[in-house]
Order: C-alpha cells, then structure tokens, then sequence
C-alpha cells in the first residue's frame, strides 16, 4: 500500500507543479506506458493477501490542507481537501495607531491594517480572535511577529487536495 501512496504523492506534485504545462506537453508524461501505469493505479483493485479488497490511494485520501505564506503569515485552511482552495486572504490599508481589523464574507478573509505599522502580532491576534475566521485558517508567524505589516492584494490558498 506504501507505494500508492508515494506514486499518488509525485502523481500530485507534478499535476500542481507550476510548469505542470511543461510536463503535460512533455513527449515523456504522453507515453503511454506512463498514462496507462498512472491508470492503473487510480483505478485498479487490488487485494491483500488475507483476500480483502485493498484500494490503492486516490488523491482524495491524501488529506493536504491548502496553505500559503504571505508576508509573515503562515495561513493553513483547518479542513483538508479542496475546499481550502476557494479562501482568499488580502491586507488593506485603513486603520490607524497600529490596529488591525479582521472582516470575513463567505471565504474571502480581509485584514485592514495600517500600512507599514501594524505588526504581526497584532494581525495574528485578531485573526484568531474571531471564531468565523478561525473555523477557516490557522494562522501562524513565518518571520518575526515585531515586523511591520504592509497591504498586500488577494491571494488564494492553494495546494489543498
């Protein structure tokens, strides 16, 4: 079962990959050996040796939660899958004294700061201060919690599959 698991892994990281075109293009991921291997796999039975049905991985038993690092902040969505996929994430400008202000419409997460300083742990704090927000992301420092914020556009968490 070990090697289903990694063949579906490198079956994942190649179909995310960002020059996925290069490899979907590539004479060597036509042949069809490759495609009829990867075939195989995804949808084959296969059966231990006490007679019950084993199936191989598919990508949806991977359980990988979108994730994306943005400035400082290490954003991870709590439910594994492709759900994670659809939260978006911006930093805008308009609060004063180094506040933060956290506001949430369906998926799409807005941080309002004040532009060069508001730090990070003050963002990190009102983030995890609202429950709605929480029960999307996990946030955590990638960098310094001291560091000034600055506005950033929306970005999409990604990878989650």
């Amino acid at each position: 079962m070990g090697i289903y698991k990694k063949l579906a892994e490198i079956r994942y990281k190649v179909a995310r990959a960002s020059n996925f075109d290069k490899y979907n293009r590539s004479d060597e991921f036509k042949k069809p050996f490759v495609q009829r291997v990867l075939k195989r796999i995804f949808e084959t039975k296969h059966f231990a040796a006490n007679g019950e049905e084993v199936n191989p991985v598919h990508e949806t038993d991977l359980n990988i939660k979108a994730e994306y690092v943005l400035q400082n902040l290490a954003l991870s969505a709590v439910e594994d899958g492709e759900f994670g996929n659809l939260i978006s994430f911006e930093i805008i400008d308009g609060e004063t004294g180094g506040a933060a202000s956290v506001f949430l419409e369906d998926k799409h997460i807005t941080v309002q700061i004040e532009d060069g300083v508001t730090d990070f742990d003050t963002i990190i704090a009102a983030l995890q201060g609202s429950s709605n927000i929480s029960s999307l992301i996990e946030v955590a420092l990638d960098g310094l919690g001291t560091d000034a914020a600055t506005v950033a556009d929306t970005v999409f968490l990604t990878g989650g599959l």
